[in-house]
């Protein structure tokens, strides 16, 4: 196939989804002035469902109110996965979580005890091909010093599996 056929069957391409970014700062009760407004760092799909992984780096700062405040605290973080049923669009109440939470979004304590840490990324792990609906997420944060840093895998135990 010539260059300008395969550019034209590119173009022809449609998305499987569309879905606009969750403001987390807008689901009710967010804590603005703990969390700020974390930075999207990734993304999956398993089934039905997105996951969403947003947060910043330890120490990170945002102006809030007219103040810098560090939102996402040594130890602490504000790494959060959020679900979104892709036939509704939606964040629902109770997601289908891997960390089995009831709220969405859902803030994770993972990788809490590197002396950096940044999340990067989300990733699908089946372990067994012929069942695909038996999955874990990984969830990838940088850590160790700069100029030296490296992909730390975080995983969950006890996942939900898609309906």
């Amino acid at each position: 196939m010539g260059a300008d056929l395969q550019r034209a069957a590119l173009r022809r391409r449609r998305p499987l989804a569309s879905v606009r970014e969750p403001s987390l700062p807008a689901v009710p009760g967010w804590p603005l002035t703990t969390y700020g407004s974390p930075f999207l760092q990734g993304y999956a799909v398993v089934g039905q469902y997105l996951y969403m992984l947003h947060g910043n780096s330890y120490g990170s700062v945002q102006k809030i109110n007219g103040q810098d405040t560090v939102i996402s605290a040594p130890g602490v973080g504000n790494t959060f996965i959020t679900s979104v049923n892709l036939t509704t669009g939606s964040l629902d109440p109770a997601p289908p979580s891997p960390f089995k939470e009831t709220v969405n979004p859902a803030h994770t304590a993972a990788a809490y005890s590197l002396d950096y840490r940044e999340p990067e990324g989300l990733g699908v792990l089946v372990p067994d091909p012929a069942q695909p609906g038996v999955f874990s997420i990984g969830m990838g944060f940088a850590s160790g010093d700069a100029g030296a840093r490296v992909a730390t895998v975080y995983g969950k135990a006890g996942l939900v599996q898609p309906s």
